[in-house]
């Protein structure tokens, strides 16, 4: 896929809604050779960071422009967890019958609820897909805007599936279902689900829930077959929203450069990059990169959030993002990002930090970072940073006595 083309998709799928094209800001799509994959399918990397959006090369160029689109936007299985909701069907002659329903209930709200056009889709689409007039053309009494389980038991049991689908229904254990949940929660993406979103949702039971739960409200946006909801958020979204809300601001500062290319611009030829909220070059040098550093305690009270706290900075985008990452208790030390090796476990000093930024900006001719998030107790001892505004503290208790009235705290307590 070309520059153009990329540029393109983006520009049109935020027509549809900018919750479609936000969420893509936390995905990796990858067109390549896919021999046990005939159309497209949602996966995980092996770390679970990112969600990769898998399009069989040949299936993706097949399509046309709206249908392209039209397949992005199937991410709405994933908002209805649908891949979750029918597990129990897997391994069954149900199973079949399942996907169909569910692609009825998608397929009929993209064209009835976001503007799509049936006629503008590939004719396999249009004509041999999951839609009300096709597998229920000689069910006169079948009610439009239903739930899936409404659809699933209206068909036989025996019903074959002979329509054209663009995606492959993968389903989720109940890790996975919980690994997404957790990288789409920090990432701030259902934020995105305001009014004008959920106002365009059929009143059925697959949609009813999340238009009744408030509008940017993160995990209580998500539907489950039990209408479940989590009450708190996961800590690393603040770092998520802070992402987004610096790009927003600084987007105009870079008038200069005349190329823009999405998030994830870095790609081999197989891959392609999907609309995102924020732009940046092509050929983003190291020396223009954004600076932000992590600062773990390690004197004992922390250290057992030291594996989310690099989940937490591998969060941020590399190819934006300068991310640095240290621990510290009375001494700090430097480590490695795709390591999660730590050290330390002595008493706690927050004045070492800033001594530690002021020393590398001196010493390697750099700017203060944009942002230094820490994750500590509170306790330690006075800091007076250069700039206090952009020190976020995560705080595993509620001790406060050293922190700058400046700075940003966030009680860990009050997170999941």
């Amino acid at each position: 896929m070309n520059y153009q083309e990329r540029l393109e998709i983006s520009q049109k799928l935020q027509s549809y809604h900018y919750f479609f094209r936000a969420f893509w800001d936390i995905g990796n799509p990858i067109v390549g050779k896919f021999d046990d994959l005939p159309t497209a399918a949602i996966t995980f990397d092996e770390q679970g960071n990112h969600l990769n959006l898998l399009i069989n090369e040949d299936f993706w160029n097949f399509l046309n422009e709206d249908t392209k689109l039209f397949l992005i936007c199937q991410i709405l299985h994933i908002l209805l967890e649908h891949g979750y909701r029918f597990s129990e069907y897997i391994g069954t002659p149900e199973f079949s019958n399942m996907n169909i329903a569910a692609d009825v209930v998608i397929n009929e709200m993209l064209i009835n609820s976001f503007s799509f056009k049936k006629f503008d889709l590939n004719s396999e689409l249009s004509e041999k897909g999951c839609w009300l007039d096709t597998v229920f053309k000689d069910d006169k009494k079948c009610l439009q805007n239903q739930s899936t389980e409404y659809y699933f038991n209206r068909l036989p049991k025996d019903k074959e599936n002979k329509y054209f689908a663009l995606d492959s229904h993968r389903v989720l254990t109940p890790e996975q279902q919980q690994q997404m949940k957790d990288l789409i929660d920090a990432s701030g993406v259902l934020d995105k689900l305001d009014e004008s979103f959920t106002n365009k949702l059929p009143a059925n039971a697959d949609t009813q829930n999340l238009k009744n739960t408030s509008a940017g409200k993160g995990t209580g946006s998500w539907l489950t077959v039990n209408a479940l909801t989590k009450k708190k958020y996961k800590w690393e979204t603040v770092i998520k929203k802070w992402e987004s809300q610096f790009n927003k601001e600084t987007i105009n500062t870079l008038e200069r450069w005349e190329r823009v290319t999405p998030r994830y611009s870095q790609l081999i030829s197989n891959e392609i990059s999907l609309p995102t909220e924020n732009w940046i070059l092509d050929d983003f040098k190291d020396n223009h990169k954004i600076d932000v550093w992590f600062f773990l305690d390690t004197s004992g009270s922390c250290i057992g959030l030291k594996d989310r706290f690099f989940t937490a900075a591998r969060s941020l985008n590399p190819s934006k993002f300068n991310i640095r990452l240290f621990c510290f208790d009375t001494s700090v030390v430097e480590i490695d990002i795709k390591q999660n090796k730590v050290y330390g476990g002595g008493g706690t000093s927050f004045s070492i930090i800033e001594n530690k930024i002021q020393n590398i900006i001196n010493s390697e001719k750099v700017k203060y970072p944009k942002a230094v998030f820490l994750i500590t107790d509170g306790c330690g001892d006075t800091v007076k940073p250069e700039k206090p505004e952009r020190w976020y503290w995560f705080l595993s208790d509620d001790y406060r006595h050293y922190i700058p009235a400046e700075s940003k705290v966030f009680k860990l307590s009050d997170y999941e």
